[in-house]
């Protein structure tokens, strides 16, 4: 049967539980069969036209290029997401941040802005503006081919997001929002040697990485952004690195947010930071400090 096949020929490199999860997404993709049906249809034959598209993609994923790049999508919040080595492969992890934000939306009154700064593949604007309709959604990037494939996914799943190019290390002067979102680069360069060659061979080491001497560059640039673009009572929720997590919150402190608090993910992780703007000026050390 080929998925055992499959399953075997990946296991070396992927182990079982992981060469299991991208047999099971390579049959579905070439097959369209959903789940229920590949485990109805497992003892019958697979097409052999089909085969030759299997292989290549076999290829490919030995080669240790991610089977989202392979696939050319994936899935996140229930949105059907493309994907290119121009963006960062949305993680199951990063829809705690958008499941948090659409909790605390819950509690506030329409309409609002929100803005998603470093949008990438566009995932977290997209989820919430499906959630969200009566919401503008704002997203911003410094990368062009990042936004145009965001304006592809934003119309693929029928929603309306106001994409823009936008530098949160040096912004240009916009508009106020209720709720500013961001999963910013975080892990420190040094953690290369440690990671997997999937991520770093193939995924955009500028939506991943750090300078070691300075790991929370991103965040004072988004606690400036917010400084000017945060309404009264707003909330700045962020992704980090779990190491940080700690510190980020003393951040968000320091710049005289309220109610901070740091959430964990779906693994019981440090993840998540949000805080909420007190009504005062949002100060602190600066970009330097």
């Amino acid at each position: 049967m080929l998925v055992r096949r499959l399953t075997a020929t990946l296991e070396p490199e992927h182990g079982l539980p992981e060469a299991r999860s991208l047999t099971l997404l390579v049959v579905r993709y070439v097959t369209g069969l959903s789940p229920a049906a590949l485990l109805r249809d497992a003892h019958e034959p697979f097409p052999k036209e089909l085969l030759p598209k299997v292989n290549n993609i076999l290829r490919q994923l030995k080669a240790r290029i991610p089977v989202q790049y392979v696939l050319g999508e994936t899935e996140f919040y229930g949105c059907r997401i493309r994907v290119s080595p121009a963006v960062l492969i949305p993680r199951p992890e990063t829809e705690e941040l958008v499941r948090e934000l659409l909790h605390q939306a819950g509690k506030d009154t329409a309409p609002f802005r929100i803005l998603d700064a470093g949008t990438g593949s566009g995932c977290i604007a997209i989820a919430l503006a499906r959630k969200l309709p009566e919401a503008e959604i704002y997203a911003s990037d410094v990368s062009e081919e990042s936004l145009q494939l965001a304006r592809e996914n934003a119309e693929g799943n029928r929603v309306k997001v106001h994409f823009f190019r936008g530098d949160i290390l040096n912004p240009e002067p916009g508009g106020t929002y209720r709720y500013i979102v961001s999963n910013p680069p975080y892990v420190p360069e040094s953690e290369k040697k440690n990671m997997q060659p999937e991520v770093v061979h193939h995924e955009p080491p500028g939506a991943l990485f750090v300078p070691d001497d300075d790991p929370l560059l991103f965040y004072r640039a988004l606690l400036d952004y917010a400084s000017g673009h945060l309404e009264k009572g707003g909330w700045l929720m962020v992704e980090t690195h779990e190491k940080f997590a700690g510190k980020v919150k003393d951040l968000f402190e320091t710049y005289g947010m309220k109610e901070v608090e740091v959430k964990t993910d779906i693994n019981g992780k440090e993840r998540f930071v949000k805080g909420r703007h007190g009504g005062g000026v949002i100060t602190g050390p600066g970009r330097n400090g």
